[in-house]
């Protein structure tokens, strides 16, 4: 599956040439956007400026995505998968953005991934928007009430999105306020049912990624444990921790793909993840999701080159295209990164750049980076996912 970059001529909203990320790829008359925050490129200060309330920036983020699909003969009705990453500064005014949201595509039902960050890269950004685009939009499924109240949807090459599990009732009510186990549990019973509505089971996840709570960094061995117990370790995941998530007493959130298709892990012998409960990466329909990568020791899961930025995310990134090789990939057919960096080193964060180019190569990754308050293994810097095709 030949990925293609969005190259419009005529797209003057930022300058986005010469970076190691496009505005977005396409493969088979699918697309995967980069996201977009509401910078906008100012002659006068040779800069792009980020401006505007939680509504404004997501209508000007809205309109710049909207302008890559249609660059290719795609619009509002062909969104089949939305990510939207909200500040913790930003998600006071969150509905807002999701008032937004609804003004743009009504109630058409659109799985929504809502990743509570501590910033972004552009400090006045509240939010930054990715767009999944598909001929027709995909098929929606049973609907995830509690947060953004949308549906399950299935997409290209059988992928099934589901939005954000958070351990909410269907009337918005916290469950078990501060419990990150009992919460966590409760947000598998949510992922679970969200995938029977598509005739899906645990089986058929190929991607977890997890948010907690920063202050509950000691309860991750459990919820390890948990995530082991009732979901078993045949799926790629990751952790982030953040300072603050989606509303007040919420410790957990959960992220969730699956596939129609048969999966295959992908382990090149990387001994750390033995005791994990995830893999490398899968393999579904031709589609490789890898785990979240740190500069951890790939055998013993020792972290490599504390305090340097720059040396880590070159471990990162080294991994990363081993795992996608392993899979049957190329640098070439990487199809996304997300890239979270701890927020106190944002200062240093350009020389990540410099790290992407020796490494990744064109078409660039439709890329997302996102700050955060730390990981697993304290003293990781940086960490990255990514989703890739076989060549």
């Amino acid at each position: 599956m030949k990925l293609t970059a969005i190259e419009p001529e005529d797209y003057t909203w930022i300058l986005w040439k010469g970076f190691t990320f496009c505005l977005g790829l396409q493969s088979d008359g699918a697309v995967w956007t980069s996201g977009q925050s509401a910078a906008l490129y100012n002659a006068e200060q040779r800069k792009s400026i980020v401006t505007g309330t939680m509504a404004e920036q997501s209508r000007t983020s809205y309109t710049k995505l909207l302008d890559v699909l249609a660059a290719v003969g795609l619009g509002q009705d062909d969104v089949a998968h939305i990510v939207e990453n909200v500040t913790a500064a930003g998600l006071p005014d969150y509905a807002d953005a999701a008032a937004v949201r609804r003004e743009i595509f009504g109630d058409r039902p659109i799985p929504v991934t809502t990743v509570a960050v501590d910033r972004l890269v552009r400090g006045a950004a509240l939010i930054e928007i990715e767009l999944h685009g598909v001929r027709g939009g995909g098929s929606p499924f049973g609907a995830v009430k509690g947060w953004t109240n949308t549906a399950v949807g299935e997409s290209h090459l059988g992928t099934v999105y589901v939005p954000t599990l958070l351990p909410l009732t269907d009337d918005g009510e916290v469950v078990s306020p501060g419990d990150p186990v009992a919460q966590y549990r409760y947000c598998l019973d949510r992922g679970e049912a969200a995938l029977a509505s598509a005739g899906l089971g645990v089986e058929n996840v190929v991607s977890a990624q997890e948010y907690v709570l920063a202050t509950e960094r000691a309860a991750l061995a459990d919820l390890a444990a948990v995530r082991m117990e009732r979901w078993g370790r045949d799926a790629a995941g990751g952790t982030v921790l953040m300072k603050r998530l989606h509303r007040d007493g919420v410790t957990v959130a959960v992220d969730v793909i699956a596939s129609r298709g048969a999966k295959s892990v992908v382990d090149p012998g990387w001994k750390r993840f033995a005791d994990l409960p995830m893999v490398p990466a899968v393999e579904s329909n031709g589609v490789l999701y890898l785990s979240a990568l740190a500069a951890l020791d790939p055998t013993t899961g020792e972290l490599l080159h504390p305090g340097d930025l720059e040396a880590q995310a070159d471990v990162v990134y080294r991994q990363l295209v081993d795992l996608v090789r392993a899979g049957g990939g190329e640098p070439a057919s990487i199809r996304s990164t997300i890239e979270f960096c701890v927020a106190d080193r944002i200062a240093e964060y350009r020389v990540v750049a410099g790290v992407r180019e020796r490494h990744l190569s064109p078409p660039w990754p439709a890329s997302t980076g996102d700050l955060c308050s730390g990981f697993p293994v304290e003293g990781s810097l940086i960490q990255t996912t990514a989703i890739a095709h076989r060549v």
